[in-house]
């Protein structure tokens, strides 16, 4: 076997993880889109790693769903514990540093994968550190489902059959379930075949008794099992805690939204340039949600001839059952469900398993990550000596050809002048508009409170009942942001609520400050409804640069 310098791959995934994100690396900037989930993320990391410091369990909010205590269970908390060291620079540091230590961390996976599997290590660096899924989640701001090194770690340590296999598997389920169950098929695999048994090193040595192989794959489960349990677990216990920061049950209808918004159009695997199954929306209001399960042309060539050679076809099994599941629930074609004859839908396997289970897998496109790093494997394998002209079309490929986000999109870190100018006195701030349509812009209200460090009335995601208080007169600022006429419920005023009385409770509850954001507002008239209002609960307000406050008292 080709002996590995994991200084040289190291050195050569930096330079990847350069050319991905340093375009758009700048000081003030996130990863990330502006209307998207990095403003989620970068908080979540924030509040995790400061009640560590503190010496508490990150479980009860501080700082957010104001004056409420709710519990959560972040999403990355792997993410959060490695880049703790930056939180002490400041909360961009620390998310910016994790998406280029997760980009980083890909193409060193590919390079010793690669190289496990009896290649020179380019091709698999390559592909993996730009991969067009990566590309679009980093974009998207969903930090979790940007951990594919796991994946990639398990084939290295599966193709030496180390004992230390179950723990990459373990690392790739705490991650995500979709990246932890690709890499247990993917290392299961590769262990129950005997490992690679390729290269100089190995030549000759017969395979292991079937009794070990099992073994092997018993101990790899036992372990990832013992570590990744404890992590859903506690993502169980937070979603459906009574007092839970986010409410998300187990099963939701297979007609909700988010199954258009994350539908596989099958040709979308190979299909060049500006594709996407679900088009990104380009409003100011809109989420434009970037989803590609792009495995590109070089790769998926490259990969069937590395599956000629000696005994490496048995990649391509679990490679099979995953590009399946990521298809989704049913088939989807040309921007709709594929009708059948009777005016249903057709159900694909990932649909029958969901309805039995009673399970929500519908970020299902995720699946197709673990599908390029197995892909990944075997191109760089039948690479050769043309491996660094074949890595380097595979970048071209992946950043300037197949659909892509490159460079990414990125979004203001510096809260306003208006928050860094109010007093530290541990006073809530309420910030408005609440809602902004459907996308996730106003969240960047918890952002600005993991930096100015005021509590703030917010839950997961802010909008039109994004609050924990059920304060009338909050409420009612809130729903003035509405895009659309609110139901009616307990979270609904009364028309004849008292709402003065209700704003002075507010600074009794301990809020002090309301902060205006015209920028963000959808129109005018949304604008002058929200000062009129304003001016009538709490007085003369004051400006501050380009933002208008308002005391509470």
């Amino acid at each position: 076997m080709i002996r590995s310098r994991p200084l040289v791959g190291l050195l050569l995934a930096a330079a990847i993880a350069a050319l991905l994100l340093y375009p758009s690396l700048s000081p003030g900037r996130l990863l990330g889109h502006e209307n998207l989930d990095n403003w989620s993320h970068a908080w979540g990391m924030r509040w995790f790693s400061m009640s560590l410091l503190r010496g508490e369990l990150p479980w009860e909010i501080t700082g957010a769903a104001f004056p409420m205590r709710r519990v959560l269970w972040y999403a990355d908390p792997l993410g959060a514990l490695l880049t703790l060291p930056l939180q002490f620079i400041s909360a961009a540091w620390a998310y910016n540093g994790l998406q280029i230590l997760q980009v980083t961390s890909a193409g060193l996976a590919g390079w010793l994968m690669g190289r496990a599997f009896g290649g020179r290590g380019l091709v698999a660096a390559a592909a993996m550190g730009t991969m067009p899924i990566l590309q679009s989640e980093i974009w998207n701001g969903v930090v979790e489902a940007c951990w594919v090194a796991p994946v990639g770690i398990s084939g290295w340590l599966a193709a030496r059959r180390s004992p230390w296999t179950g723990v990459a598997v373990g690392i790739s389920a705490i991650a995500t379930p979709y990246l932890g169950l690709g890499s247990a098929l993917f290392a299961g695999t590769v262990l129950l075949a005997g490992g690679t048994r390729i290269g100089r090193a190995q030549a000759g040595r017969p395979l292991p008794r079937l009794s070990r192989r099992l073994r092997d794959v018993l101990l790899c489960a036992a372990v990832s099992l013992v570590l990744a349990i404890p992590q859903y677990m506690l993502m169980k216990a937070s979603f459906q805690a009574l007092q839970s920061f986010v409410h998300r049950p187990l099963f939701t209808s297979f007609d909700s939204p988010n199954l258009t918004v994350n539908a596989v159009d099958p040709r979308a695997y190979l299909h060049w340039g500006d594709f996407w199954s679900h088009h990104p929306a380009d409003s100011p209001l809109s989420p434009p949600w970037r989803h590609t399960p792009y495995l590109g042309w070089c790769v998926t060539v490259l990969a069937l001839l590395g599956a000629r050679r000696e005994r490496l076809a048995w990649v391509l099994a679990p490679a099979a059952v995953m590009l399946t599941l990521s298809l989704g629930f049913f088939v989807w074609w040309e921007g709709g469900w594929l009708p059948t004859p009777d005016g249903g839908r057709y159900a694909l396997p990932l649909y029958w398993i969901c309805d039995t289970l009673q399970i929500s897998l519908s970020h299902h496109m995720r699946f197709a990550a673990t599908v390029s790093v197995m892909l990944a494997a075997l191109a760089d394998r039948a690479a050769g000596r043309l491996a660094p002209a074949l890595a380097a079309l595979i970048v071209f490929e992946n950043l300037a050809v197949g659909p892509n986000c490159w460079p990414t999109a990125t979004s203001p870190a510096d809260p306003p002048a208006a928050h860094l100018a109010l007093p530290a006195d541990g006073k809530a701030i309420i910030d408005l508009p609440a809602d902004a349509g459907p996308s996730n812009r106003t969240n960047r209200y918890l952002y600005w409170q993991a930096v100015h460090d005021h509590p703030v009335p917010w839950v997961n995601k802010v909008g039109s009942m994004g609050t924990a208080s059920m304060n009338p007169a909050l409420r009612r600022l809130v729903l003035l942001s509405a895009l659309r006429p609110p139901a009616q419920g307990a979270g609904v005023p009364r028309e004849d609520a008292d709402l003065q009385a209700a704003a002075r409770r507010l600074a009794e509850q301990g809020f002090g400050y309301v902060v205006l954001h015209p920028e963000l507002m959808a129109n005018a008239r949304k604008d002058e409804a929200h000062r009129r209002l304003l001016s009538e609960l709490f007085g003369v307000p004051e400006q501050i640069e380009d933002r208008v406050v308002w005391r509470i008292r």
